[in-house]
């Protein structure tokens, strides 16, 4: 279901963005998880069409920022982009692309939550967290709280909605939801309370 009753399974970034274009114009926009061939980098490619004023790229792999940085400035030369590695599964990492931002700017109008990675084996971040959970979940949460000042800055001057939080998810926790007695997957015991959340086989 979409505010945009044209708007289906098979429009595109792009006319999306042309949409709304007004509301991309001359803005600040963050979008993270971006590469070539991914959702992260058609997003980024959408957002540049409309001539934002600052289209900051983050992303752990240097090379994937740099390709999409590139491909945006062949298409789109009048756009200024940065690039700013992100580690969404090191807390210290997230710490410090956030500081990268703020060097960067002190205001933002538009944070895109794209990042995200599906493992099939049980792994640890840095900080001791399933690393699933940590890298989708705990690590955007900590990036977004770090620039909300940069968010709130530009809402304080802007009409109500011109600031955007969006965050993209799957629907994979309709397949296994969260046991939040063990997120860790250390493999406690069940409670009761939580004996019907069993993963689904696909």
């Amino acid at each position: 279901m979409t505010s945009n009753p044209q708007f289906n399974e098979r429009t595109s970034g792009l006319e999306v963005a042309k949409t709304f274009g007004d509301c991309v114009k001359g803005r600040k926009v963050l979008i993270t998880g971006v590469g070539p061939g991914g959702i992260g980098g058609a997003t980024a490619l959408a957002f540049a069409s409309q001539k934002p004023s600052l289209l900051i790229l983050a992303s752990r792999t240097k090379d994937k920022l740099e390709s999409v940085a590139k491909e945006i400035a062949s298409s789109y030369p009048e756009v200024r982009v940065e690039i700013v590695k992100l580690d969404l599964s090191s807390q210290q990492a997230v710490r410090e692309a956030a500081d990268a931002v703020k060097q960067l700017t002190d205001s933002l109008d538009i944070l895109v939550n794209n990042a995200g990675l599906t493992i099939y084996e049980r792994k640890l971040t840095p900080d001791g967290l399933e690393l699933q959970f940590g890298t989708n979940h705990i690590g955007p949460f900590l990036f977004t709280n770090l620039l909300i000042p940069l968010l709130l800055k530009t809402a304080e001057k802007s009409a109500q909605g011109e600031t955007r939080i969006v965050s993209l998810t799957s629907a994979g926790h309709r397949l296994s939801p969260v046991r939040f007695s063990d997120y860790n997957m250390e493999g406690k015991p069940i409670p009761p309370e939580e004996d019907h959340v069993k993963p689904l086989a696909l």
